[in-house]
């Protein structure tokens, strides 16, 4: 049996190395090629479905239609592509490609004056500083991110924008300010009229980043803030759905896992970091595994396991030596290493981590001083001069609101007394209408009392015109006096047809005899007929006059109170409320 060596060196080994060099060329170009047929939309739609899963497949997609938009020379499509590019460079941790690739986008957006991109990009600037401890430089790109947010007038982007820079105070150690911004947001985000996914989404984010604030101010030292911490990450969990939301549900797990080690319920606290560092390393997260194995790491120093401590710990600082990301935490690290080290007996190894441990130290704490000063110079003051302004402009609005209701109550005082003395009169007014309404009920009822049928057939039939004959319209104003008699017109289906029907004639026939016999129109004599009966009716029945306008409107055939009021007040000059007022009054005197 040949050893490897000699394998190796064998013809056979020799022929295939070199087939199998050429399939895995073969392969890479094949891939390369099935890309290139893709279209710009193929693969941007590839990129955002990898991206959920996979982000070094993301890249390549991101790559490729990166390549077709330039091949397209589509300045729109090119910004977007970097942009996507940017972004996923940043989730692994390629941060300086990231903003290489976001300089150029910036420079194509401002060009097209693209507010909505420029937001985002300065966003993504921002969260990339961040990641990098660049704090100062993300608080310039939130700054401006939120000014284009307030140009496009997008109140969720402000609100982001706002959530972005209680990050970075969180991150400088102003743990009271950052989870003050954060509850403010969240009445904010509750107010705001979203739908619920994105709802959701800023609950989460909101909350997760709550628990970790009051963790931090524990880890100070801070009076006992675990209660608060698991309080707020409970909540996040209601939110968080672990098969659509699984990144954010792992995060809320991290608080979880730190707040079992801060509890001191430590073989917990290391059974759950390890089953979240598989996943991270499952979903390439290298974030999230460093800071499992720095919680390991803790916990196994906390039961005086040295050995273990050191284990995990070294691993994570083995990944702080190779990410182009900066960990707020490296000081710890140090701190812990050097501690375990002096245990196991390690002098060199404690003076490394000992001596790294204070001087990560200062300069953090340097930084912090730095970067809360700066925030409180260029995002709280300007806040604060805003806020004072918007007050003083209050406080002259409401001197002019002041100045204007003292003239408006002096004109006031002026249309009162003038309105006193016009109602005055519009009241003599409707008195003077309502006896004159009086009178004429007086004179109906004289009439239908005296009237006489054959004096009433002769003066029609000496006003006959010249359309018709004298026999055939006597005989249709008698009718239609017998007609009126009987108060048919008080039907609430009483229409010219109707009448037509009662009259035995037709409908032209009995318009026309109104029309010339009459001197009116059908509609304005059967609304007379009607309005003259409510007049007499009204004065005569008292159990009527306690009926509601509305009735008293069907009782008198108008299907609708507001045509019947409309009518009374053309043919009397008064409401029908008014008639009804002066006949109760009378009736009390009386």
């Amino acid at each position: 049996m040949l050893n490897f060596k000699q394998y190796c060196c064998s013809p056979i080994f020799k022929i295939c190395l070199p087939l199998i060099f050429l399939c895995g060329v073969t392969t890479a170009y094949s891939q390369t090629d099935s890309l290139a047929t893709k279209s710009y939309d193929e693969l941007t739609k590839a990129y955002k479905k990898a991206f959920k899963s996979d982000y070094e497949l993301a890249l390549v997609y991101s790559e490729a239609a990166y390549v077709v938009a330039q091949k397209e020379n589509d300045t729109l499509k090119i910004t977007y592509s970097l942009h996507r590019l940017a972004t996923i460079k940043s989730y692994l941790s390629k941060n300086v490609a990231a903003l290489e690739d976001l300089a150029k986008a910036k420079e194509l957006a401002g060009q097209q004056k693209n507010l909505d991109l420029l937001y985002s990009l300065y966003n993504l600037q921002g969260i990339i500083a961040t990641d990098m401890g660049e704090y100062l430089k993300a608080l310039e790109a939130y700054i401006k991110s939120k000014e284009y947010a307030v140009q496009l007038n997008d109140e969720l982007s402000i609100t982001r924008a706002s959530i972005n820079i209680g990050l970075i105070k969180k991150l400088n150690q102003d743990y009271e300010e950052s989870i003050s911004i954060f509850k403010e947001n969240l009445e904010i985000i509750k107010q705001m009229n979203l739908d619920s996914t994105t709802t959701a989404f800023y609950n989460r984010y909101l909350y997760i980043n709550l628990s970790d604030a009051y963790l931090r101010m524990k880890e100070l030292g801070a009076e006992d803030y675990i209660d608060e911490a698991e309080y707020h990450n409970n909540l996040g969990f209601q939110f968080t759905s672990k098969t659509k939301n699984l990144d954010d549900y792992y995060s809320l797990l991290i608080n979880k896992a730190i707040i079992h080690f801060e509890k001191k319920e430590y073989e917990e606290s290391i059974r759950l970091a390890t089953d979240i560092k598989q996943y991270a390393i499952k979903t390439k997260d290298i974030v999230s595994v460093g800071t499992m194995y720095f919680y390991i790491g803790k916990s196994y120093h906390s039961q005086g396991k040295h050995k273990e401590a050191i284990e995990n710990l070294e691993k994570f600082y083995e990944i702080i030596q190779k990410s182009e990301k900066q960990y707020s935490n490296e000081y710890q690290i140090h701190g812990l290493l050097a501690l375990s080290y002096s245990e196991v007996g390690n002098r060199e190894k404690f003076k490394f981590h000992y001596n790294e441990h204070n001087r990560l130290q200062k300069e953090a704490e340097n930084k912090s001083i730095k970067v809360i000063s700066a925030i409180h110079t260029k995002y709280d003051l300007p806040k604060i001069k805003a806020q004072l302004e918007k007050i003083e402009k209050e406080f002259k609005k409401q001197e002019r609101r002041k100045n204007w209701l003292y003239g408006i109550s002096s004109f006031l005082v002026f249309v009162l007394i003038g309105g006193f003395f016009f109602y005055k009169l519009k009241v003599k007014r409707i008195q003077k209408r309502v006896e004159a309404v009086l009178q004429k009920v007086i004179d109906l009822e004289n009439e239908q009392e005296n009237q006489n049928l054959e004096e009433h057939k002769k003066a029609v039939i000496s006003s006959i015109s010249e359309k018709v004959t004298d026999e055939k319209a006597s005989l249709l104003l008698e009718k239609l006096a017998q007609f009126e008699k009987r108060e048919e017109y008080l039907s609430l289906d009483c229409s010219l047809a109707f009448v037509a029907e009662k009259l035995e004639s037709n409908t032209s026939y009995v318009s026309n005899v109104i029309n010339n016999y009459k001197n009116k129109t059908f509609k304005v004599y059967i609304t007379e007929l009607r309005i003259n009966a409510a007049l007499i009716r009204l004065k005569k029945d008292e159990k009527l006059r306690s009926y509601t306008i509305k009735a008293i409107a069907e009782e008198f055939g108008f299907k609708r109170q507001e045509t019947f009021s409309k009518a009374f007040k053309a043919q009397t000059a008064i409401y029908p409320s008014q008639y009804l007022k002066k006949l109760r009054e009378d009736l009390e005197i009386d």
